[in-house]
């Protein structure tokens, strides 16, 4: 278990000026990134920088939301919606009512697999990784615990094992990147 805070994040604003980003953890192999969990400050309506060969997952953490404009779809995303497409989409952020906050995550999809689940109000969940899986735990709201750990608001925990315990008014978001099973080559 690692615990990462909030305040050890560095910020680095984006090439276009609409944002800022602060990296949580990273793993890379030598094809390069697998995966990526960042958290954003979107500060105005623009479009996303294209991540070619991955799958994004983002979930908004602050705000009043948005409206992310694809060629098929446009959902709108309130504080703890979620939005799952691919990096090479076309997508341009529209904020309803100011600057949002959102969670990302990006990962290799030929390689991995990635989920996101919202957790809400005082609860109890035991986090129990499975086989080659990576369980991550980024606290929203008031705080938590993992193993008698104190969290709080924008601390995220990885390699998470354990009993979250978030107290009434807490939220939470928790993780999954998972190794895909490789196919077995045909004779």
């Amino acid at each position: 278990m690692r615990i990462i805070r909030a305040a050890d994040l560095t910020p680095a604003p984006w090439k276009n000026g609409g944002g800022i980003t602060r990296e949580i953890a990273r793993l890379s192999d030598d094809r390069g990134l697998l995966w990526r969990l960042s958290l954003a400050e979107i500060e105005r309506d623009g479009p996303f920088s294209d991540f070619a060969g991955l799958e994004r997952i983002l979930t908004v953490i602050a705000g009043s939301g948005l409206v992310l404009e694809m060629p098929n779809r446009s959902p709108r995303l309130d504080r703890m919606d979620s939005c799952r497409f691919a990096g090479t989409t076309p997508v341009t952020a529209r904020l309803s009512a100011g600057p949002v906050s959102d969670l990302n995550l990006m990962f290799r999809s030929d390689t991995l697999a990635g989920s996101v689940q919202p957790m809400r109000g005082e609860a109890r969940q035991g986090m129990r990784p499975g086989p080659g899986e990576t369980l991550v735990v980024h606290v929203v709201a008031v705080g938590a615990t993992l193993n008698g750990a104190d969290l709080g608001p924008g601390d995220t925990v990885l390699d998470a094992a354990g009993d979250l315990v978030l107290p009434a008014g807490g939220e939470a978001i928790r993780i999954s990147i998972v190794q895909r099973p490789v196919a077995p080559i045909a004779k």
